[in-house]
């Protein structure tokens, strides 16, 4: 009987070391703070994209790769990339699945209320994917809403 216990508590410790995200997923942190950022926010040197998507939103995912282009093309000095995913629930699992994207920029959790979307522009309604840019010496930021490419981004950024 001891040797069953050790044999599975050596099976266990070596499935923890060989697969560490399977237990260790962690929510993701909210953004409490941006909701103030967005208010007070200096007229940086930087355009700054805040993109709102959820998981379970499929022109949101296609277009997840839409990002990674772009911070590839223009570097991070000239360019700040914040995700804002409003599933409906944060729990572990969507730490994970979050984490799998490799998303080129800080993400964070919003739980999607009506009250929060109206803090971050008035003229959102809720609609995803979505994007606030922010571009340099331009005081009224962009409210884009609906799946764009590439080229759309680039235009908008003109860097």
């Amino acid at each position: 009987m001891k040797f069953f216990f050790s044999l599975k508590s050596l099976f266990i410790g070596y499935f923890l070391l060989v697969y560490p995200n399977i237990y260790l997923a962690q929510k993701l942190p909210l953004w409490e703070e941006g909701l103030h950022a967005i208010k007070t926010r200096d007229h940086q040197e930087k355009v700054q994209i805040i993109h709102f998507f959820a998981t379970w939103c499929a022109p949101c995912m296609v277009e997840l790769p839409v990002f990674d282009s772009l911070s590839i093309r223009f570097p991070n000095n000239k360019l700040e990339l914040t995700f804002i995913c409003l599933d409906l629930k944060n729990s572990n699992m969507l730490g994970k699945k979050i984490s799998k994207l490799n998303l080129p920029g800080k993400t964070y959790y919003l739980e999607p209320k009506q009250q929060n979307l109206s803090l971050i522009h008035l003229d959102w309604k809720g609609n995803l994917p979505a994007s606030i840019i922010y571009l340099p010496k331009i005081q009224n930021p962009k409210l884009i809403e609906g799946s764009k490419n590439f080229n759309f981004y680039s235009q908008i950024i003109h860097l």
